[in-house]
């Protein structure tokens, strides 16, 4: 078995990425989303947790593309790279098929794609969990806390984790993930 090392990359010049996360936990169907923004350099533009309950890993994981791809219209930013780590939700959003959904998901995924739609430059990606601590985090504390939460700047993280993978990225630092057999 051999082990790939794997980084957060930043995006290209004049672009910004937002990687999103959702989080569940199925015995109290606990769910929460979050997502992150960050220029070319890596440095954090603006992050967000929320819960979304009694739902899915799916229905969290597409609450967090929603609430990243709404949050980056509103800060007008044209050309965005959004990752994901869940391939199913990158597959949905970025297909054009909305009724090939879940049932119950298929309006949150058709709220996605008019986002995606609404952007003059978009690509829609697949990364590793392990390229998305951050977002990870930060649904985390979204189901956690069982509210939705915005920061706009680096010192407004919820907690030393968050911000501690936020600079373990930008200075492009790597995790390990286990290769297959």
């Amino acid at each position: 078995m051999k082990n790939n090392l794997v980084s957060w990359r930043p995006p290209p010049e004049g672009w910004v990425k937002l990687n999103a996360d959702g989080s569940f936990v199925s015995r109290d169907s606990n769910g929460g989303a979050g997502f992150v923004a960050r220029d070319c350099n890596g440095h954090f533009l603006f992050a967000g947790a929320s819960d979304c309950r009694g739902v899915d890993p799916l229905y969290s994981e597409l609450c967090g593309i929603r609430s990243a791809l709404t949050e980056a219209k509103k800060a007008g930013l044209p050309r965005v790279i959004l990752e994901s780590d869940s391939s199913s939700a990158v597959h949905l959003v970025g297909g054009g098929i909305s009724k090939n959904a879940p049932r119950g998901s298929k309006q949150l995924v058709q709220q996605c794609q008019d986002l995606r739609d609404s952007f003059p430059e978009i690509i829609i990606q697949h990364t590793y969990r392990e390229s998305n601590s951050v977002a990870d985090r930060l649904a985390a504390v979204g189901r956690q806390s069982g509210r939705t939460q915005f920061f706009e700047r680096f010192i407004e993280l919820p907690d030393t984790v968050t911000k501690e993978n936020v600079v373990f990225d930008m200075n492009g630092g790597a995790s390990v993930r286990p290769g297959k057999l």
